[in-house]
């Protein structure tokens, strides 16, 4: 196991703080000294400006690591143990108070990979971060008055909204023609029409049972089907074809005044036709 020792800078530029590989075990000095960097960079940007040195040959022996942090000024150390587990980074984290000769003040550890090493080490060093403010605390910049700024004040002419006039939804447009009053009795002739014609299917279809000779009996069932159906469907149009002529007749003869508009309806199934009114 690898230990970093990291030191963080402080008040006026002066580093109170130094970040140190202290052991490292199966990682080259490079990328234990890249590894050291994320820890600095994970105790976050105001200790961004702490050196970051090797001191392996300590190998993470308090006494040395205090002997080499006092000549350069250091009040504490971040000590980073580091090794690589198949294909994980194992690092080890220790603050060190160099004058309290090499005291422990935290620690923690994270098994993770290289790319996932800052954001792992952030998520603890809560305690860490709270013990290297306790041991240097950081100045802070004195606050800049705030800028004081004159409102701009602008005119914009704003323009009414055009407001349409209230629309009867349910009034009908005058159809203007006086044709137009005889259209659910046209509609109703039309209904008759289709029954016809289906009626004359269905007598066809009667006639052809009548007279041909069939070699199965699948060919006579089937026409027979197809007769009853078309008999069903001209009785319905004759039915319905005739109450609608009656309807209009009355209604064209009766109300005269009554205004009509043909209606057609669409849908994804479909279309239906037919038309709409309103009596005096």
């Amino acid at each position: 196991m690898t230990l970093v020792l990291v030191t963080l800078a402080t008040l006026a530029g002066t580093p109170d703080l130094g970040v140190v590989v202290g052991k490292r075990s199966g990682v080259s000095a490079p990328v234990a000294m890249e590894r050291a960097g994320a820890v600095r960079a994970a105790l976050g940007p105001e200790y961004a400006a702490a050196p970051i040195e090797d001191f392996t040959e300590c190998a993470s022996k308090r006494p040395c690591l205090v002997t080499r942090a006092q000549p350069l000024g250091w009040k504490a150390l971040v000590v980073v143990e580091t090794a690589t587990i198949l294909s994980d980074s194992l690092v080890k984290v220790t603050v060190v108070s160099v004058d309290d000769d090499g005291r422990e003040v935290a620690t923690t550890s994270v098994q993770v990979p290289d790319d996932q090493l800052v954001l792992a080490l952030s998520a603890r060093f809560e305690r860490v971060r709270a013990e290297l403010a306790r041991l240097l605390p950081v100045a802070k910049p004195s606050p800049t008055p705030p800028t004081k700024t004159e409102p701009i004040t602008s005119v914009v002419p704003v323009t009414p909204p055009t407001v349409a006039p209230p629309r009867d939804d349910l009034s009908l447009p005058p159809s203007g023609r006086p044709m137009a009053r005889w259209l659910p009795a046209a509609g109703g002739v039309l209904l008759v029409g289709g029954g016809a014609i289906f009626f004359g299917l269905s007598r066809g279809t009667a006639t052809r049972l009548q007279t041909e000779v069939f070699v199965d009996a699948e060919t006579p069932t089937g026409l027979a089907r197809e007769g009853a159906t078309f008999q069903t469907l001209g009785v319905a149009l004759l039915v319905s074809g005739g109450v609608v002529t009656l309807g209009g007749v009355l209604l064209a003869l009766l109300w005269p005044e009554a205004t009509v508009a043909p209606v057609a309806v669409f849908t994804p199934h479909g279309a239906s036709f037919g038309v709409s009114g309103r009596l005096p």
